[in-house]
């Protein structure tokens, strides 16, 4: 269910602090998060997906650097859990693939960009992956062609959403659909409370977008800084995520945006994800982030940073309108501008960096068709 029962905010003391991470500054600066030996453990114990199995035949890659929070309580896993676990200390989609192959390894965890490395590997025939039964994947945007592609590869890749706030919040199954998969971000965990709220902090209708609140044992203490816990919170403990989302007839949560990052055009919202989901399914793109580019006219426009396949096979603006009006998009969302970069800035985790993205764009660092 979304909910699982009443959970209160702990007040603060120093004796309950027992690790401080730093959030991933995709969005604004690093913030850092206080959190609890309780708050660690309850994520490290808690049933992540319903079908994980015998825990002692699986043999686990784990990507995330330590320095973030899955990193962290992947190398908490091992300690109490006793997770076979081959940890790769920076990141290498030609070692990572190697050591899949090398220790039989049968399950991985890490952004998009590190399963889209090991699937690039697999079909240069640098290396099988032929014991990678499923791989967890989250902390940015996930397309749903990423997760197809997986499945096609014999991999049942599913998706799982959470925050250094709030470390998991909801995951999905190697034993779901397809498309629940790789268009969903999974079902809220046990033990966690999800609501979905307007701007006012008011349940918004069924089926309908909000901004994702969250309680549960796994939620961080509060912020180094406390003047920042008072927008961080509404009343009864619940944490502002800042990230929207909708469920849908069958409880499954998908994550449509983050509030910074949707893009307002002319007064309409248009997310962020859903171009990026759509502009990733075109042959020439290699990676996409599609961010808001001010306007005179309509505020923002809606402008993609294309990283290309093939640097050498152009992708001009009429292809990409034809794209999008070939899978019916409204008009209003297909990108206007179109940024070609090398490579898109991340964080060490693998999150791309929009907001500076959005100053390169402003200060005209970056060359737009």
């Amino acid at each position: 269910g979304r909910r699982a029962g009443p959970y209160t905010r702990p007040e603060i003391c120093a004796a309950d602090r027992a690790l401080l991470v730093y959030t991933s500054g995709t969005t604004a600066e690093p913030k850092g998060v206080q959190h609890s030996h309780a708050s660690l453990l309850a994520e490290v114990y808690s049933p992540v997906t319903r079908t994980e199995g015998d825990e002692r035949s699986r043999r686990h890659l784990a990507l995330f650097p330590s320095g973030h929070v899955a990193g962290l309580l992947g190398l908490l896993r091992i300690v109490v859990k006793g997770h076979q676990t081959v940890v790769l200390d920076a990141w290498n989609s030609a070692r990572a693939a190697a050591l899949v192959d090398e220790y039989g390894l049968t399950s991985g965890v890490g952004a998009p960009v590190h399963l889209m490395g090991l699937l690039d590997e697999r079909d240069r025939g640098t290396a099988t992956l032929a014991t990678l039964r499923d791989f967890i994947v989250g902390a940015a945007g996930v397309p749903p062609a990423l997760v197809e592609r997986a499945d096609a590869a014999g991999i049942a890749a599913y998706r799982c959403y959470g925050c250094s706030e709030h470390p998991t919040i909801s995951s999905g199954d190697p034993a779901d659909p397809l498309v629940k998969r790789a268009t969903t971000d999974g079902r809220v965990i046990e033990g966690t409370e999800v609501r979905l709220v307007d701007d006012d902090g008011v349940d918004v209708p069924d089926g309908s977008e909000g901004e994702i609140v969250t309680r549960g044992g796994e939620l961080f203490l509060g912020y180094s800084d406390p003047t920042l816990n008072t927008e961080a919170f509404l009343p009864g403990g619940w944490y502002r995520t800042g990230d929207v989302g909708r469920f849908d007839a069958d409880g499954f949560l998908t994550i449509t945006d983050r509030k910074k990052d949707i893009i307002v055009r002319g007064g309409e919202n248009i997310s962020s994800k859903e171009v990026e989901d759509v502009l990733a399914q075109h042959p020439a793109v290699a990676e996409v982030a599609a961010v808001g580019m001010p306007d005179e006219r309509y505020g923002e426009r809606v402008c993609a940073v294309v990283v290309l396949r093939n640097p050498e096979t152009p992708l001009e603006l009429d292809e990409v309108s034809d794209h999008f009006a070939e899978r019916g998009v409204a008009r209003q969302k297909t990108p206007e501008r179109i940024v070609f970069v090398d490579e898109l800035p991340r964080t060490a985790a693998g999150k791309v960096q929009k907001f500076r993205l959005r100053q390169l764009i402003r200060e005209g660092r970056l060359g737009v068709l």
